[in-house]
């Protein structure tokens, strides 16, 4: 979220998987789940917050950075890590550390292509990365969730609880899952799109064809869900993919795509927020 200096030895564990299980269920006395739900409103100075941020940023473009942020409440949501970063920070929280995005809501995953050709989809932006309780990444990806969809009238709002609890059920089964693998195995996650489709419930297949369609080249995929910046700009989630030249901008088409597909993405990204 906010830049800072961190080192690594915040995170490093020299005691046995057993170990770090027992010591785990003992923090979560201290720190239950129930208490790191809730939330309580803090007194803060936003505008000096973005302040802070605006101070390490390129000057001529910050008036494009704001105009995109005033476009919704999602794009100021993601626009504002700083904010949420100071809120998360003066709530309770694990004392259980990791190594964090800092940014991982909803728009901050998308597709690239390997060096073998193979389509991945996973978190591509760590700008904001640090070493922070655990939990802040699933709450931004969860915060990020309501916003986005609260914004696409094509998207049927009393799936949304349910997609919530979905989203946290994921991310905890993935969790149990890495640690089930060898050390050099969880290095290298398995974020191949096909890969993860198939490990996803076929009742949460939302598009019947997806997995089919998946299944085509990289780039007829790409052409067929986003459209280059270059473009005229449409309303979507922004992805991006990088190519062996340059970044190129994606944005996923919000009126076909998140009507099909939104619950099935967000379930990728809490798959692949860990």
């Amino acid at each position: 979220m906010s830049v800072r200096p961190y080192s690594f030895s915040q995170v490093q564990i020299t005691q046995s998987l057993e170990k770090q299980e027992k010591l785990g269920k003992t923090i979560r006395k201290t720190a239950p789940f129930e208490t790191l739900g809730s939330f309580k409103p803090i007194s803060r100075d936003p505008n000096r917050l973005m302040d802070q941020v605006r101070q390490i940023l390129i000057p001529e473009l910050l008036p494009e950075r704001t105009q995109r942020m005033s476009e919704s409440l999602f794009t100021f949501f993601r626009g504002t890590a700083e904010l949420m970063e100071y809120d998360l920070a003066h709530q309770t929280n694990s004392p259980i550390h990791a190594i964090t995005c800092g940014d991982a809501h909803v728009g901050n995953f998308g597709l690239f292509a390997s060096p073998e050709r193979h389509l991945l989809f996973d978190l591509n932006d760590f700008d904001e990365a640090g070493i922070n309780p655990f939990e802040w990444d699933v709450k931004r990806l969860a915060v990020s969730v309501i916003l986005a969809a609260g914004e696409h009238p094509d998207f049927d709002s009393s799936l949304l609880p349910a997609l919530l609890k979905d989203l946290g059920r994921s991310y905890r089964e993935s969790m149990n899952a890495m640690f089930e693998r060898t050390t050099l195995n969880r290095f290298y996650p398995l974020n191949e799109v096909e890969t993860l489709l198939n490990a996803i419930p076929d009742e949460l297949q939302h598009n019947k064809k997806l997995k089919k369609f998946m299944k085509r080249p990289a780039n007829a995929i790409l052409n067929k869900l986003s459209a280059s910046s270059l473009q005229p700009r449409q309303t979507g989630l922004a992805c991006s993919m990088r190519t062996r030249r340059e970044p190129v901008t994606l944005r996923i088409m919000s009126q076909k795509i998140l009507k099909n597909t939104f619950l099935t993405t967000v379930i990728l990204c809490s798959r692949m927020s860990i």
